[in-house]
């Protein structure tokens, strides 16, 4: 079974979670500090010193899948128009939240989400936007490797001019072309119409309404 809070399991994979991935990478080899809770639990059940079942099975939703439009859709439209329905949440409620009650539902195409990640409070959900030519790119990924800038916020959304995949469970949203940007009167680029398309998408993106700050940063 999954640890929950109270189990000495619970613990140990909080710690490699929130500290033991960042001081000691490599006692988690094949881990990062966006894999999941049951990813790390599965790891320290291997370790026979360590009294860690094996975690249940699960899968939270990805880009792609029915069941994200599904938790899109109670979140934007079915929570407002259809309270009822969905008793015990709120637009406010988080993706696993949604996609756990969905799961509930006849022929469904939700799994059993992975356990929530633990949010600091306040919490942040942070944006960046980059073009996948040029140094924007390594420079993002340099971040990733090491968690930090808006890899260190608690949820995060990156977007560029093309879909790529960062990591595991982490691929950019694309803003749509935008081939007429031009020239501001500063000489750098009338950027406008390419930020407007973001925060499109951000909107779209749903998981913004569970954090209490958005944050946008280079």
């Amino acid at each position: 079974h999954t640890a929950v809070p109270g189990h000495i399991c619970y613990d140990d994979v909080m710690f490699g979670m929130t500290k033991g991935i960042q001081e000691h990478p490599e006692w988690y080899a094949g881990l990062s500090p966006r894999s999941t809770f049951e990813d790390f639990q599965k790891m320290l059940h291997g370790n026979r010193e360590l009294n860690c079942p094996k975690p249940c099975s699960c899968h939270t939703a990805r880009n792609g899948e029915q069941c994200v439009e599904n938790v899109k859709w109670v979140l934007r439209e079915g929570i407002p128009q259809h309270p009822s329905w969905y008793q015990g949440l709120t637009v406010r409620s988080r993706f696993e939240e949604v996609q756990k009650r969905l799961r509930e539902d006849e022929n469904t195409t939700c799994g059993k989400p992975c356990t929530m990640r633990k949010w600091n409070t306040p919490s942040l959900f942070c944006i960046a936007v980059f073009r996948s030519q040029g140094y924007e790119s390594e420079l993002l990924k340099a971040q990733l490797d090491k968690n930090v800038g808006v890899f260190s916020c608690d949820d995060v959304a990156v977007l560029a001019d093309k879909k790529m995949r960062l990591a595991e469970g982490l691929e950019t949203l694309v803003i749509p072309p935008n081939e007429q940007v031009g020239v501001s009167k500063d000489g750098t680029a009338a950027n406008t119409m390419i930020f407007i398309k973001a925060w499109l998408l951000i909107w779209q993106d749903t998981r913004w309404q569970a954090h209490d700050w958005i944050i946008k940063a280079d």
